[in-house]
């Protein structure tokens, strides 16, 4: 993680370019067509049936390293990787040559977008959250995938995506769920 101050606009950037250059570079993705979404939307991921071909060890390594790796990403300073993550990290156990190449895909997108930082600048002093539902689009269990960014300012400083415990029985009983969670978090902050 690289933590810069600007004196004359008085902002502070902090990036994880460097250590996303080193995954792309440890998978081999450094020449390749950078892509402008994170997983390809035509693809949909689903568990490997229990009947498939037993998945390859080097191939279940490999794939854990590469979610690994972006998942301290997200975790740091990148949460516009949160949800690619979350997806692929599903099938980390059993994963299909489906979900390799998903995982490559998803490397392409970060070769794309390896200069985005976050920023706090001197002004925008009131703090701001965004919340999103993703509501019964999980193909396994039907389940929500709820997240929240809060926003202080300018910059990120609290960020959550996780799937919900419990299947909800509508877009507003999910979003009513989200809307507690970020409630706890802005109290907290």
């Amino acid at each position: 993680m690289e933590i810069t101050q600007d004196k004359t606009t008085s902002s502070i950037t902090i990036t994880q370019t460097q250590y996303l250059k080193k995954i792309l570079k440890r998978f081999q993705i450094t020449k390749c067509y950078p892509v402008t979404t994170p997983l390809d939307p035509n693809v949909k991921l689903d568990k490997t049936s229990d009947d498939a071909e037993l998945t390859l060890p080097q191939l279940v390594h490999e794939y854990s390293a590469v979610i690994g790796s972006l998942n301290f990403a997200t975790i740091v300073t990148r949460l516009d990787l949160k949800y690619m993550v979350y997806e692929l990290s599903q099938f980390i156990n059993n994963p299909s040559p489906i979900h390799w190449t998903a995982a490559k895909y998803a490397l392409y997108y970060i070769k794309g977008i390896l200069n985005l930082d976050i920023i706090y600048l001197p002004s925008n002093l009131n703090p701001h959250s965004y919340l999103d539902v993703n509501w019964g689009t999980n193909l396994t269990d039907k389940r929500s995938v709820l997240g929240y960014t809060i926003m202080f300012r300018g910059g990120a400083i609290s960020w959550y995506l996780k799937k919900q415990p419990t299947v909800t029985l509508s877009t507003i009983e999910a979003e009513y769920v989200v809307l507690s969670n970020i409630t706890h978090e802005c109290l907290w902050i």
